[in-house]
């Protein structure tokens, strides 16, 4: 029995996208990259947010009802190198 918190399979997500009447094709048109890389984002080879937001655009489907495993945990990440606490403390006293 499939729980209400898994993700879809990427074969719910290729049959959602066959039912929108769309094609991966068009979604990489419209999205600007490669079909290539809608195939990666949909068997979860590749994590992109922007693709994965083409995708349930595309599908009417709310991204996070897609890929609820990362959603639900999901925390934007910085930019930038990490800096360690030494190299902080080396900074502020310069």
């Amino acid at each position: 029995m499939k729980t209400d918190y898994s993700d879809m399979t990427p074969l719910e997500i290729r049959v959602a996208i066959l039912r929108s009447g769309t094609t991966q094709a068009a979604i990489a048109r419209s999205a600007g990259c490669s079909r290539e890389l809608i195939c990666r984002v949909i068997d979860s080879k590749v994590v992109s947010d922007r693709i994965r937001r083409a995708i349930a655009t595309a599908i009417g489907v709310p991204v996070e009802r897609i890929w609820r495993s990362y959603y639900l945990s999901y925390e934007p990440g910085r930019r930038g190198r990490r800096s360690s606490q030494i190299n902080r403390q080396i900074m502020a006293a310069c």
